[in-house]
């Protein structure tokens, strides 16, 4: 069996995936020591993503690796993390002959729009829409950048495009941020696009899935949920036992309107509601997964699962 080399291992999706692998073999490219990663027999090597070293021939890679900043200071640090050191992941994956190269992407790069559609992986890059949001558009490059690189060299890459993260094991913090939020009474109104979200867990076995069986140079977009944000802050109240935001912001005002709050507020206290994550939340995040459910066998759990383990991991952590 080919070695297995994984990046954003100590992520939150990295924790959920390691369970379902076989790490025999297995190594972890990490920006720095990963104890808990070395306690499960992974050889972790401490590096630059983007210059490797030399990797295991004919091995098999899961690139997982990245961060999110919605901030225009971001930029740069993500078209770093995101694309060049991608590049330099890639060049060493066809140097080694790697046998299959998964990529997780976002469905943000493709999934968004200003109406409440569904989108599937024929839709068109909305370049117009995300090219104001360094995390979308840095993504966006990363997956055109494989997926050119399989046309030209033949690396052998499948792009998975999950919607937003959630369920339990976000140590971070980072992707279930807008759950935290609404438990911390900090989402004052519902913004008038749509949300899709997708379970962790779910993501995770088909990861492994696409590993296995995932068709080389194909994308598969991965979700449970697709509905507009005052539903999901209603059934999330009903489970959180928590009050649901009373009004729904009107289509165009919530980017001002969050301009307005952190001026009377403060932005300490509304940086839950940005003008930037407002104005994304005035657009809709839905796919269709058909694909993924006929070719990697995905079949998501119900939502409302994945709400409630949410919620109460949340509420377990210090």
């Amino acid at each position: 069996m080919s070695r297995l080399v994984l990046t954003g291992a100590t992520g939150f999706l990295g924790a959920a995936l390691l369970d379902g692998l076989d790490l025999d073999g297995a190594i972890a490219l990490t920006r720095g020591p990963a104890p808990q990663l070395s306690a499960r027999g992974i050889e972790v090597r401490p590096c630059d993503l983007g210059n490797p070293g030399e990797l295991p021939e004919g091995c098999r890679i899961i690139h997982m690796a990245g961060k999110v900043d919605f901030s225009a200071d971001g930029q740069k640090a993500m078209l770093d993390l995101h694309v060049e050191a991608t590049r330099g992941l890639a060049a060493a994956a066809l140097k080694a002959k790697c046998t299959k190269f998964v990529l997780l992407s976002s469905s943000g790069t493709t999934a968004v729009s200003k109406a409440a559609r569904e989108l599937d992986e024929q839709a068109p890059y909305p370049l117009e829409i995300v090219s104001r949001w360094p995390y979308y558009l840095s993504k966006l490059y990363q997956e055109r950048l494989v997926l050119d690189l399989h046309r030209r060299e033949g690396l052998p890459v499948v792009v998975l495009n999950p919607s937003l993260l959630l369920g339990p094991g976000d140590v971070r913090g980072g992707s279930t941020q807008v759950v935290t939020d609404f438990l911390d009474g900090k989402i004052l109104v519902a913004p008038a696009g749509g949300i899709g979200i997708v379970d962790v867990r779910d993501v995770a076995r088909a990861t492994v899935a696409a590993l296995e069986s995932g068709r080389i140079g194909e994308r598969y977009f991965l979700g449970s949920w697709n509905t507009p944000f005052a539903t999901f802050f209603e059934v999330l109240a009903r489970i959180a036992d928590k009050p649901a935001p009373a009004l729904t912001s009107p289509r165009g005002f919530a980017p001002v309107g969050a301009r307005v709050l952190s001026a009377v507020l403060g932005k300490q206290r509304t940086e839950a509601m940005s003008p930037a994550k407002m104005e994304m939340a005035e657009h809709f995040w839905y796919v269709n997964w058909s694909k993924a459910t006929a070719e990697l066998g995905f079949a998501p759990r119900r939502p409302e699962a994945t709400l409630r383990d949410t919620v109460a991991d949340i509420r377990r952590t210090p």
